[in-house]
């Protein structure tokens, strides 16, 4: 995920300057919607495999330590 931010910014900032201020502004707030949008895939990635690795863990397994 973090290699598709960084590809994704350097894409953004490689494209050339936009002709009237109205396209300077939509590329800003256009950058920012799908910065976001990685970000919430991103973070309910995370949330659903978390989900899946608590409900799929082992029985625990009780290790006592001998004291010599």
């Amino acid at each position: 995920m973090l290699a598709w931010l960084v590809i994704y910014l350097t894409a953004l900032s490689g494209n050339p300057e936009p002709l009237s201020e109205a396209g300077k502004a939509g590329a800003v707030i256009g950058g920012g919607i799908a910065i976001m949008f990685l970000f919430i895939v991103w973070g309910g990635g995370a949330v659903v495999l978390g989900f899946f690795a608590l409900l799929t863990r082992g029985s625990k397994t009780i290790v006592e330590e001998i004291e010599r």
